[in-house]
């Protein structure tokens, strides 16, 4: 039999033509399952990433909205404690003018005057001192206060950094996720020193609630006191008070400013964050997969990114650290649509 004739016969030979049918069938289904369980890794690697960076990104931005509540606490305390030390160093300058009045009296055989001079010395230094330690009080608080914006964003980026490398977002990718700050503004809490006649001002709205109770102490003090000198150091107090305000706004103390927002806040108050698979885990399973995803390259590897920031901003649009309420809010550092100039204030994810 030639060779002509046997290519004729397989030629129309019909066997086995389902199982070839079959073969490439098979192939065609083994394909599809591997392309949609490639989409579906890299669906739910973006998703895993993109959670790691706004959890991140969100962690960084309350742990600065916190620090921001907390110095604009300490600014409301030190307003009230220079309220009560305007109150203690008037009343202790008036007790400190009758004095001398009330020994020259006494000199003048007024012996109401005589009997009343040690408690009103007493009462004098009593105020005098405690004013003296609440001044100290006041350094102690602005000083505190400068710490915490100074060590806030270091804060800030441990908590970044531990939100970021979670246990929930390491089941997925093992130790090949890992988050980091970009510090695409310097790593800074968006806050200045205020002024001397800023906190004078806010002290000066509670300075009648608390001279009144001030001077009600000294009533009290006083009430086993001969009537007439009593009211006299109760007037010469009450006469200090307005003197002791008036020159506490003249009086600045460079350690015992407030800090206030800065003049640029508006262009540090973010917190940037990006997420990205790495290590030899994540390289294995991208391979295993077979994904051909879009790669975005750092030195030295190929990583898988994503990015997110946390906006920390003033609530009610107060801008000023004595009426702030801080929260953060998560926004996409890409949207998935242009988002038009005059909504951007507005975009919110």
């Amino acid at each position: 039999m030639t060779i002509r004739v046997l290519l004729r016969r397989f030629a129309r030979d019909e066997r086995g033509q389902v199982s070839v049918l079959f073969a490439l069938g098979v192939m065609f289904v083994v394909a599809t399952v591997l392309m949609i369980a490639a989409g579906g890794q890299r669906y739910v690697q973006k998703e895993v990433v993109q959670s790691a960076a706004d959890a991140a990104a969100m962690a960084g931005a309350v742990v600065e909205a916190k620090a921001l509540n907390v110095i604009s606490f300490t600014n409301i305390v030190m307003s009230f404690a220079l309220a009560i030390f305007m109150m203690l160093r008037g009343i202790a300058e008036g007790l400190q003018a009758f004095i001398p009045v009330g020994r020259m009296l006494c000199a003048a055989h007024q012996a109401d005057f005589c009997a009343f001079d040690p408690t009103a010395v007493r009462e004098q230094a009593a105020y005098a001192a405690a004013a003296e330690r609440l001044r100290g009080e006041l350094r102690a608080l602005a000083a505190g206060e400068r710490a915490l914006a100074q060590t806030a964003s270091a804060l800030a980026q441990l908590e970044v950094a531990r939100v970021g490398r979670d246990r929930a977002f390491q089941r997925n990718y093992g130790s090949g996720l890992s988050a980091a700050l970009v510090p695409a503004t310097p790593p800074k809490l968006p806050v200045e020193d205020g002024t001397w006649s800023d906190l004078h001002d806010h002290a000066l709205a509670h300075a009648p609630r608390f001279g009144g109770i001030a001077l009600g102490r000294l009533s009290a003090r006083l009430a086993g006191a001969p009537p007439r000198p009593s009211g006299m150091a109760q007037g010469s107090a009450a006469l200090g008070i307005p003197r002791a305000i008036a020159e506490t706004r003249d009086e600045p103390d460079a350690t015992a400013l407030p800090l206030q927002l800065a003049r640029d806040w508006r262009d540090r108050k973010y917190v940037r964050v990006e997420a990205r698979l790495a290590g030899d885990d994540a390289r294995w399973r991208r391979r295993l997969a077979g994904i051909a995803a879009k790669q975005k390259r750092l030195p030295g590897s190929e990583q898988t990114t994503a990015t997110a920031q946390a906006e920390v901003f003033a609530f009610n649009r107060h801008e000023d650290l004595w009426h702030m309420g801080w929260r953060a809010r998560l926004s996409l550092s890409k949207p998935f649509v242009p988002v038009p100039a005059e909504l951007r204030p507005f975009w919110v994810h």
